[in-house]
């Protein structure tokens, strides 16, 4: 509960601070903007996500596709992707928006947890969020599939991911990804 000496905490912090006043600014606001939508209009979008989440679930294989060592570095981006973006999510310059940790999951349960968590994020309009999966040292040695390889599959098998990249070490280095999903927006220019 706020008390009245956190609010003049609050305004010193903020004192002097003034507002942005830029035209850019708010030209791209405009351009996510919609008019207000229709009730079916809305039914009908919520019916075709399930059902995508559904195909989607059913279409991630239980195989690992592009294996992955435990140190090794991942990258992947769609070609349509400007470079700049790759860069700054590489960088950490995006901020996450939510994560989901994977560590003490089977490959199954956390391939079933992914497509949610993903469809999850969607709905949400999460643009970048982080999935940690481990360095998977010890299935890597003995052969076994691994969390990591896994995850390295499974998201370039989704349409909603634009990108995902080994975080920085800050953020857990090789055993996590940033993930970049597609705005609203960019499903509009499609």
């Amino acid at each position: 509960m706020a008390t009245d000496e956190d609010g003049q905490l609050f305004a010193k912090a903020v004192a002097g601070v003034v507002p942005i006043k830029s035209k850019k600014a708010a030209q791209a606001g405009d351009r996510c903007r919609t008019a207000s939508v229709p009730e079916f209009t809305l039914h009908r979008r919520r019916q075709q996500a399930m059902h995508e989440s559904q195909s989607q679930q059913e279409a991630l294989p239980e195989h690992v596709a592009f294996p992955a060592a435990p140190e090794e570095h991942l990258q992947y981006a769609r070609p349509s992707l400007h470079s700049r973006c790759l860069r700054d999510l590489s960088k950490g310059r995006i901020a996450i928006e939510y994560n989901l940790d994977l560590h003490g999951l089977t490959l199954t349960q956390a391939r079933v947890v992914l497509d949610r968590f993903i469809c999850f994020c969607r709905q949400h309009r999460h643009r970048c969020v982080r999935v940690i999966h481990g360095k998977s040292y010890h299935a890597f040695q003995t052969g076994r599939p691994t969390m990591k390889g896994a995850v390295n599959s499974w998201l370039r098998q989704f349409p909603d991911v634009l990108a995902f990249v080994s975080c920085r070490l800050a953020d857990g280095g090789t055993g996590a990804v940033y993930v970049l999903l597609q705005s609203s927006c960019e499903e509009e220019l499609q």
